[in-house]
């Protein structure tokens, strides 16, 4: 794949993901993540869901908008094929505090269990070593009472 930022929209990134051999622009479902990290590396945006632009079919962008500053922005295409470009944008305060044209409708495609994933709320580590400490605690507490059954001890 051929992916090229091509500036941003009131904040939002707009780029142009290509076949890399014929330069037709891709009509099906593209997979990619944008991050951003400021110029002075102190601050973090993304990873956000690049989407296809309702007004140019041509055209993928985000929903999310950058605040305004200089960005060192990534996009990384993983599916129909795997691409990757890297710009500097930057977003001037008056952009931002325009009024910015409503987000990009949510693809109308049936979500698959990569977009299923990707969608889902981020899960605790915390809970799935917590749900695992109880039902340790549990199969060996019933180990204990079944072996002292069987010795006598109740």
């Amino acid at each position: 794949m051929a992916v090229d930022i091509t500036g941003h929209d009131h904040g939002r990134v707009t780029t142009q993901v290509t076949w890399e051999n014929d330069k037709d622009f891709v009509d099906e479902r593209v997979a990619a993540t944008v991050n951003a990290v400021s110029a002075d590396g102190r601050r973090t945006e993304g990873p956000w869901m690049l989407v296809r632009d309702p007004s140019d079919k041509k055209r993928f962008t985000t929903a999310e908008a950058l605040p305004p500053g200089r960005w060192k922005v990534s996009v990384e295409v993983g599916h129909p094929a795997l691409g990757r470009d890297e710009e500097d944008i930057t977003v001037a305060a008056t952009e931002r505090t325009k009024t910015p044209p409503p987000p990009p409708a949510p693809a109308s495609h049936p979500p698959t269990a990569t977009t299923a994933a990707a969608e889902a709320p981020p899960r605790l580590p915390g809970t799935a070593v917590a749900a695992g400490g109880v039902l340790l605690a549990g199969g060996a507490a019933a180990v204990l009472i079944v072996r002292n059954k069987r010795r006598g001890r109740t």
